[in-house]
């Protein structure tokens, strides 16, 4: 078969689609551009905002619309959190699970096999079996399928922490505990590119924050053993590709499922002949120990380049949020990073407009990104998603308000990076190339993460060298270099 993929979200969906991408190959399938007619389109979903969840369902249709002949599956996080909404596209032929991708082969060999088949049967694998039972004759959910042409499957695909209408213990601090709780551990990592490849080493959640559902699409916090995560990273080595991205949910939180550290399992990836870097996703303030920044400043590999998710800068705000640090402490680290690692790049997180948040709250957070010595950050308006604790949460933020105060951060970012950048300029750094330009130029990024461009030549892709950084780039927010020689 013909099979095309779509991916939207993180690097951790990137990684397991890749993955997908290979089993199908594996199983003599044919990978082609999402764009072409194929006989099976794979979406693998997103779900972190209100906006994510509009495009699954556009990437939806729009696949339908490409092929209407064609098996759609879905999967995802989306996939996980809301699959009665995909069910109700009329098209859609299989919902999977997230903890279901490691079956991925039998759900192609199946559609393969009963390729024709075009029965409608609605199967919903909701822990509860009544609930199954009902979704099968639920009226409501098959109101628009007034055509018996497509065969839907909802294969496990139900919130991991709770689910409507079996609503589990909840504890004082709204950490849902679920009874059944699944800890399959999907292993996955990506070569598409080049250059620089994702390899998940953590998945799922434990730390339950008042606005966010992926740990209801992604379960309780779980991880491959460090033996298996290293034998990962010498294949992607065994195929030329120069950088490990670490990505998970929360991959700071690693150990759980095998009694090891994070701290353990970077001191042996830092082993690996071939992989020339390894760059850390991101890791929350809490779990950034002094001991992970110490072995990073004396590492070869492991660049200093650190993402957090500061989310506010305001500590009432911190405190409804139920996120797992104080200003203080968050503060802390950032200093400790800048004086342990004073070439370091540290990017953050920042929410804007979590109800609750005042104008006064709002400055808390722009006075704190401003003094500290940090080289930009992303910032996200709060997006209210349901099955959250901050969806009951008074005084409400307005879009108008929201949208004021994501521009103020966005123009500091800005400053902020270019000031990072400047600082560099005159220095010689190394800078491993990834892609090139329409105008004939090739970028690429040192190893604390400065964007540098120099004229094209494809002698340098997915090469290391030494470039020295001559001038600034306003426009593209970048730095034009000379190169000077290969590593």
């Amino acid at each position: 078969m013909k099979i095309a993929f779509y991916t939207l979200g993180c690097k951790l969906n990137y990684a397991e689609t890749s993955t997908l991408q290979r089993v199908a190959v594996e199983n003599e399938h044919e990978i082609v551009p999402f764009s072409n007619s194929a006989d099976v389109y794979v979406i693998n979903t997103c779900t972190v905002t209100d906006i994510a969840d509009k495009k699954c369902r556009n990437i939806i249709r729009k696949s339908i619309k490409q092929n209407n002949e064609a098996k759609i599956i879905v999967t995802g996080c989306y996939a996980q959190t809301n699959s009665d909404e995909i069910s109700k596209i009329y098209g859609v032929s299989l919902i999977i699970g997230n903890n279901e991708k490691n079956k991925f082969a039998d759900y192609l060999k199946n559609i393969s096999e009963n390729y024709s088949n075009r029965q409608v049967e609605l199967i919903s694998a909701s822990p509860n079996k009544e609930m199954a039972g009902q979704a099968r004759h639920d009226d409501n959910t098959l109101s628009e399928r007034k055509v018996v042409e497509n065969n839907i499957e909802i294969i496990s695909a139900s919130h991991f922490a709770f689910n409507e209408g079996i609503m589990n213990q909840v504890k004082n601090d709204g950490e849902q505990i679920r009874n059944d709780e699944k800890n399959e551990f999907f292993a996955a990592y990506s070569i598409g590119d080049r250059t620089r490849s994702f390899l998940k080493v953590q998945d799922g959640c434990n730390y339950f924050c008042a606005y966010c559902t992926i740990p209801l699409a992604r379960g309780r916090s779980r991880n491959a053993s460090i033996k298996e995560i290293v034998k990962q990273a010498n294949e992607i080595a065994s195929k030329g590709i120069k950088e490990i991205v670490l990505t998970g949910i929360n991959i700071g939180d690693f150990g759980h499922s095998t009694n090891e550290t994070f701290l353990d399992l970077i001191k042996e990836l830092d082993k690996v002949e071939g992989i020339e870097r390894y760059r850390i996703s991101s890791i929350e303030p809490d779990l950034l120990k002094p001991e992970i920044i110490d072995f990073i400043k004396s590492s070869k590999r492991f660049v200093p380049h650190f993402h957090i998710p500061l989310q506010s800068g305001s500590q009432t705000i911190l405190k409804l949020m139920k996120r797992k640090y104080d200003i203080t402490l968050f503060s802390d680290r950032i200093n400790y990073l800048l004086k342990t690692i004073p070439d370091v790049c540290i990017g953050l997180d920042v929410i804007v407009g979590f109800p609750g948040e005042s104008e006064s709250e709002f400055n808390e957070t722009y006075n704190l990104l401003k003094s500290l010595n940090i080289s930009y950050f992303h910032v996200f308006s709060y997006s209210e998603r349901e099955n959250t604790l901050s969806v009951k949460l008074p005084n409400k933020v307005n879009h108008i308000e929201k949208e004021k105060r994501s521009k103020l951060l966005h123009k500091l970012s800005e400053e902020k990076k270019e000031i990072f950048y400047r600082k560099f300029i005159g220095n010689e750094l190394n800078v491993l190339f990834e892609s090139k330009n329409k105008a004939g130029q090739i970028h690429g990024y040192t190893d604390n993460y400065i964007r540098v461009e120099v004229p094209y030549d494809k002698t340098y892709l997915n090469k290391i060298v030494k470039v020295k950084l001559i001038e600034f780039d306003k426009e593209k927010m970048l730095i034009k270099g000379k190169l000077l020689k290969y590593n």
